[in-house]
């Protein structure tokens, strides 16, 4: 039942709403936070947080403040609130309710107990929340929080139908109201049960997301439920930590149910890091193993300066700087890049610019420094950086050596770094200079042929180009005047639309086909091809070239794929502008049978010769042995022969002779 299609349709269905209706809530629960923190800052502020069952949590500042009293005093999470100016408090309501009857400067009586029983009681100055830690606890936090909702919702539009997508938008929604929710759990507690399960429901995506991206598992394609296992004990520790929640009686039952959430989204962050690791050095794909490459190194962007940090407070101890949080926004943003460029990224690019710039930026800071040194040595203190005459003089000079530092720049980056590429762009030049000179598709095909065996050597080349007149890509012919293959693909077909919507190069080496393509499974099979590179147009594929592996045995690279792609755009402008002259040669032939028909049609009087004329006209359009017309005795009322050819003899005694009923397209 899993295996039908009209299954998968509706399980896919069924997941997108789920998950839109999850993005939802978490979007809503979102919005309800600026009004509940606006609310929770207009009272004055007590000198520390409290959590839901009123535990004073330990978190502040790393630095003296009379605002945090309470929490310079000592207060953490042994220590329970009871009551404020002998009012006792069961809820950050029942705070907020007593407090906004007070102002700041105003002194307040807070009654606590320690987990010993004990009761104590401190004075204390109310204050309004330091503007400072605003932006530690609120803003920087809600804006990491709000980057994380609007690549979730970015991803999922554009990838809701794949299991990468939505793994991947649960997860990034989780994280939005982890991180833009927290100030919420530090304060009015009132969204904490779905702060909690966001948390939960993280873990559950980063495991989702793990056996989905960048290349599913064997195992988990014809068994999906496997991927929600995740989810299933996400949900089973978020139901356990709820009843804990608001529990007074027993205040500190909450953490060890958080801390199970925590070691399981944990757990599952390793074993995502575990899987792409694996297939950085297992994966057949280079475009697998490029994947993994850039979303580990995301997440050593991301979390490597936390991660120091706390190796950090192992020596010295100290709080956390929330300006790191900024930093995570590296991981959901490149890792929902890659999944939107799945079949390829274009990384190469990128690295390349980045350091281009990164060059031009240093050279630019170093040069004006050096120059403003050396000015200020000879002439002293009449020459500042803040000069603006020497500010114009170095952006004139900047301007003019711009474009020239640039290309110089490039040319040692290339020579340093991407070598191989150099020797393909003389390849790709190479394959340029012969697409000027082919006359014909069939040179085309030949020249493309050549040029891609004689770089990668696949053991099997396939070049698949479009028939309208059948309306199937067919395979091109070869040296030996056989088409390489006699599989053929409908113009609708599966792979023709895929190639179409990804325009990207789609390998299957020792991977299962994406689900889109489990209709040609047999037949990608029997083509024993691994690399699909398609020749890109608007309408649809001019085609596409279907590489099997190398001879060497060594698998294909990301720049083999990046030289792959230049050399099919290259043919499909070549194919195009053949195709396009074949089609105006081939219309001004038609127009002239056309008019050469009527002209002999107003001389001729014989019908016989009218007949022969239409047989000469045609056989210039559709060169043919074999050729027919058939005309209709309306008194008789039969189908005949009015001219027969065949091996290109005509044959009289086969004309004006009845033809059965229901003989041919009669």
């Amino acid at each position: 039942m899993l295996q039908t299609p009209r299954f998968r349709h509706v399980l896919s269905q069924a997941l997108q709403a789920i998950v839109l209706l999850y993005q939802g809530v978490i979007g809503i629960a979102f919005i309800a936070v600026v009004f509940f923190a606006a609310n929770w800052l207009r009272t004055p502020f007590i000198g520390a947080f409290v959590e839901q069952t009123m535990l004073f949590n330990g978190v502040g500042p790393g630095r003296e403040d009379d605002a945090w009293v309470l929490y310079n005093k000592g207060l953490t999470l042994r220590h329970q609130l009871l009551e404020l100016d002998g009012q006792p408090v069961r809820s950050a309501a029942d705070m907020q309710a007593i407090l906004r009857e007070r102002f700041p400067g105003e002194n307040l009586s807070v009654t606590y107990r320690d987990l010993d029983g004990e009761t104590h009681s401190e004075q204390v100055t109310l204050h309004i929340f330091p503007p400072q830690d605003r932006v530690s606890y609120l803003y920087i936090p809600y804006l990491v929080g709000l980057a994380y909702l609007v690549i979730s919702v970015w991803i999922f539009g554009m990838r809701r139908t794949e299991s990468a997508g939505r793994a991947f938008a649960l997860f990034a929604s989780s994280m939005a109201f982890g991180a833009g929710g927290l100030f919420d759990v530090y304060t009015t507690h009132r969204l904490t049960p779905l702060w909690t399960l966001a948390v939960a429901v993280a873990g559950g995506g980063l495991f989702d997301l793990a056996l989905s991206f960048p290349q599913e598992a064997r195992w988990v394609t014809n068994r999906p439920y496997l991927r929600w296992i995740g989810y299933v004990i996400a949900i089973i520790l978020a139901g356990n930590a709820a009843p804990r929640l608001y529990d007074l009686a027993h205040p500190t039952a909450y953490i060890a149910a958080w801390r199970n959430i925590y070691n399981f989204t944990s757990a599952c962050f390793i074993f995502l890091v575990g899987m792409l690791v694996f297939r950085r050095v297992r994966s057949p794909s280079p475009i697998v193993r490029q994947q993994a490459r850039v979303i580990l190194w995301s997440i050593i962007l991301a979390f490597g300066p936390i991660v120091g940090w706390m190796l950090l407070t192992a020596v010295l101890p100290g709080n956390f700087p929330p300006i790191l949080l900024l930093l995570t926004i590296f991981f959901p943003l490149v890792t929902g890049y890659t999944i939107l460029r799945q079949r390829l990224l274009q990384t190469d690019y990128l690295v390349r610019q980045g350091m281009i710039y990164a060059a031009l930026s240093l050279l630019t800071i170093g040069g004006y420094a050096l120059l403003v040194s050396g000015l200020s040595l000879i002439f002293g203190s009449a020459i500042q950086a803040s000069n603006p005459l020497l500010i114009g003089t170095m952006v004139f000079f900047l301007a003019l050596a711009l474009n020239p530092l640039r290309n110089r720049v490039q040319q040692t980056i290339d020579a340093l770094f991407f070598r191989g590429q150099r020797a393909y762009a003389e390849h790709l030049q190479t394959f340029t200079r012969e697409l000027t000179a082919a006359p014909d598709l069939t040179a085309i095909t030949q020249a493309l042929r050549q040029r891609v065996g004689s770089t990668l050597a696949p053991e099997r080349i396939h070049i698949y180009l479009y028939d309208p007149l059948s309306e199937q890509y067919v395979a091109t012919l070869e040296e030996d005047g056989h088409p390489s293959s006699d599989i053929r693909f409908g113009a609708q077909s599966a792979l023709a639309q895929h190639l179409h919507r990804e325009r990207h190069p789609l390998y299957l080496g020792g991977m299962e086909p994406p689900p889109d393509l489990e209709a040609e499974r047999t037949r990608l099979t029997l083509l024993g091809a691994h690399l699909f590179v398609p020749m890109p147009a608007k309408e649809r594929p001019l085609g596409w070239i279907a590489l099997g592996p190398r001879l060497s045995g060594q698998p294909y690279t990301h720049q083999d794929l990046l030289f792959l792609e230049n050399l099919c755009d290259q043919a499909a402008v070549a194919i195009e502008r053949v195709q396009t002259l074949a089609d105006m040669e081939r219309r001004v032939q038609e127009m002239n049978v056309l008019m050469r028909i009527a002209q002999g049609v107003n001389i001729t009087l014989a019908f016989d010769d009218i007949l022969e004329l239409i047989y000469a006209q045609t056989s210039q359009i559709i060169p043919t042995t074999d050729f027919h017309i058939t005309l209709y005795n309306k008194d008789a009322g039969y189908f005949y022969y009015a001219f027969y050819l065949e091996n290109n003899e005509r044959l009289r005694t086969r004309e004006d002779t009845p033809l059965p009923s229901l003989t041919g397209l009669s």
